[in-house]
């Protein structure tokens, strides 16, 4: 769970952007739980936005939309 708090969206500090909460997550995976040889070899996925939130943050009289949803597979070797 990540909160992202509320925030002034311009230099006068008269418009507020709202707070938010959005979810993340994580799984993995360690092959040394197979066998030792593969000491250091690891699987994973993150994602983020798990909800698919739409949110827009405003800034200095810019405003910027939120990542959406994001997924990443990864295969990582430790040595």
């Amino acid at each position: 769970m990540r909160f992202i708090g509320p925030s002034y969206a311009d230099d006068e500090n008269t418009v507020r952007n709202t707070a938010k909460t959005l979810y993340d997550a994580l799984i993995a995976y360690d092959f040394a739980a197979i066998d030792p040889k593969f000491q250091g070899l690891r699987a994973q996925v993150n994602a983020t936005n798990v909800f698919d939130r739409s949110y827009t943050t405003c800034q200095s009289g810019y405003c910027y939309r939120g990542t959406p949803a994001t997924v990443i597979g990864s295969l990582i070797y430790r040595w």
